[in-house]
């Protein structure tokens, strides 16, 4: 288990750990995204990011690149319609219907 904000969470038990893609999505939707706005560099960001999921710097960075947009799929988008369907299911497994319900109304706008 670990923790995110104080609370325990169960790991993601489809895939065993969420990809860097779906991170970025699940910290937009706890609107730590829009806390990040502030920073006058995205390169500032993509390492404040790096830094908190363990991730790349690179593929961070790419990921925010491209993460503008709903789409039903692609290679180098990271709202995918797939990827929010996982992201859902992470916040419904872990007491979170409300950012689920959230998620689920973007799904539906794709």
């Amino acid at each position: 288990m670990e923790r995110i904000f104080g609370k325990s969470i169960e790991t993601h038990k489809k895939q065993g750990k969420l990809t860097h893609k779906q991170k970025i999505i699940v910290l937009e939707y706890f609107g730590i995204l829009t806390l990040l706005k502030s920073c006058p560099q995205e390169q500032q960001k993509a390492n404040i990011i790096s830094a908190i999921t363990r991730e790349d710097f690179d593929n961070v960075k790419k990921a925010l690149a491209f993460n503008t947009r709903f789409v039903e799929k692609g290679s180098r988008e990271t709202k995918t319609k797939k990827n929010l369907e996982v992201v859902r299911d992470f916040f419904k497994e872990n007491g979170l219907p409300e950012i689920a319900k959230k998620i689920q109304v973007d799904i539906d706008k794709i």
